[in-house]
């Protein structure tokens, strides 16, 4: 804090700080995931990747969650919709 004498008075004036900058490190606001691939999945779930292409099939009625780019299959790890059927098959309900 500084004073100052203004018109024969003390007046004391309060130092601010100045703002801190922050680190933008996503140009989106939504949460961020990863693109993995099946082999990866496969991986982080420790299941064999032939089990996990085959639940990427459409005809399954247990299809994993996944962005399709033509023949290619990649699987959003940490989005909301791959957490959700990971807990239903950890929950037993998959």
């Amino acid at each position: 804090m500084s004073r100052q004498s203004v018109n024969g008075r003390s007046v004391q004036f309060a130092e601010l700080e100045a703002p801190k900058a922050i680190a933008v490190h996503s140009m989106s606001p939504k949460p961020t995931f990863e693109l993995i691939d099946a082999n990866e999945l496969a991986r982080r779930l420790s299941l064999p990747a032939s089990w996990v292409r085959s639940h990427t099939r459409r005809r399954t009625t247990d299809e994993i969650p996944a962005a399709r780019f033509g023949r290619y299959v990649r699987f959003r790890w940490g989005s909301p919709e791959l957490e959700r059927w990971i807990a239903a098959h950890e929950a037993g309900r998959g």
